[in-house]
């Protein structure tokens, strides 16, 4: 499972946990407690949409629905 999310987020898109749980088809609270340890491990890095900075950022595109994005 936990390769199977890497790989999702290898593709480079910034993800929330719905959208990963979804495309996994394993729940969001399964999904949620395990980009918590692969962030804790440094593995991942998420980031919260800040809609001032949006504009600027590479990533705007995946965050323009706001709340916590991953990324690998």
């Amino acid at each position: 499972m936990l390769r199977k999310l890497l790989e999702i987020l290898k593709e480079g898109n910034a993800l929330s946990a719905r959208e990963i749980s979804l495309s996994m088809g394993v729940n969001k609270e399964m999904v949620a407690l395990l980009l918590e340890e692969l962030e804790k491990r440094g593995l991942i890095q998420s980031s919260e949409s800040h809609s001032s900075l949006c504009d600027k950022c590479h990533l705007n595109s995946a965050c323009k629905k706001g709340g916590k994005r991953y990324t690998f």
